[in-house]
């Protein structure tokens, strides 16, 4: 295995280069050296993994010796997701542990901010009503977690099991995600006599043929819905962080890495979605 190369330690330094989260559902299963290198060539800072297979300190030991030494898995409760660090700081402490998602806070711009990871219930066992419950429950608890540690600055990365345009997303007392910056522009929307902060899903722009890659993380068709293609795995931000946004991909295609089938649906031998990055501005 090689080492991580100079070139790749130096650019960790810059402080005008973005934190790169990458998440990925691995399907159970063992990717090690798919993550490495992604780790690697996309110069990812964060790797959170949902249903992974395999040993997490073997995916360490890749990531270390393939990508960074730095790398390094930060203390956790819950063990749903694997999330590895190869920065100090942000040095995500879990804040809130739950049975379907996990609440770590960073240091982001000299200020504290919260990264909230999702994993929301399948289509496959789960009617939409009770998917939109527990997402309800999901924004309710990051809400008084932000309060709890005074902060607005707040992501959601996960898959979601959910559309961008399935009810909750934008339901002011669910997710309130709008589709563009601007509709987030005004900060918040008022329901009976309450303000709810909006968030901004950018994963919108990744729908159908005009997507700039894949027309979405996912082909699934099944008896929830027949769309085809979906946008299960998302990333949502507070309307504060708009403006630290730097770029969102579904990563679909990569030397090296079979990721997409001769269909151009997500190669199921290693997971049945496509790889979410996530770029912010350090």
């Amino acid at each position: 295995m090689m080492a991580a190369t100079e070139s790749t330690s130096n650019r960790l330094e810059d402080s005008t280069d973005p934190i790169r989260i990458l998440f990925w559902n691995a399907h159970k299963h063992d990717l090690c050296e798919e993550i490495s290198l992604l780790a690697k060539e996309l110069l990812v800072d964060i790797v959170v993994l949902l249903e992974y297979g395999g040993d997490p300190k073997s995916y360490l030991l890749w990531l270390q010796q393939r990508a960074d030494s730095r790398f390094a898995i930060p203390d956790h409760i819950s063990s749903r997701f694997l999330v590895l660090s190869r920065i100090p700081s942000p040095d995500f402490e879990e804040v809130y542990p739950s049975s379907r998602f996990s609440i770590r806070r960073f240091r982001h711009q000299n200020q504290f901010a919260l990264l909230a990871l999702f994993h929301g219930y399948d289509p496959i066992n789960y009617n939409i009503d009770n998917r939109s419950r527990l997402a309800r429950e999901m924004s309710r608890d990051l809400r008084e977690v932000m309060k709890l540690h005074q902060t607005n600055k707040a992501l959601i990365v996960g898959d979601f099991n959910l559309n961008p345009y399935d009810s909750v997303m934008n339901d002011v007392t669910g997710l309130n995600a709008m589709m563009t910056k601007s509709c987030v522009a005004k900060g918040a929307r008022k329901f009976d006599g309450r303000a709810y902060d909006y968030f901004y899903n950018p994963m919108w722009s990744f729908l159908g043929d005009l997507s700039p890659g894949a027309p979405g993380s996912i082909y699934y068709k099944g008896y929830q819905g027949d769309y085809g293609w979906n946008i299960f795995d998302q990333v949502l931000l507070h309307h504060s962080l708009t403006s630290s946004l730097l770029d969102v991909q579904i990563i679909h295609r990569q030397d090296g890495i079979p990721l997409a089938n001769k269909r151009g649906h997500p190669n199921a031998k290693l997971s049945d979605h496509f790889p979410l990055l996530v770029a912010l501005r350090r």
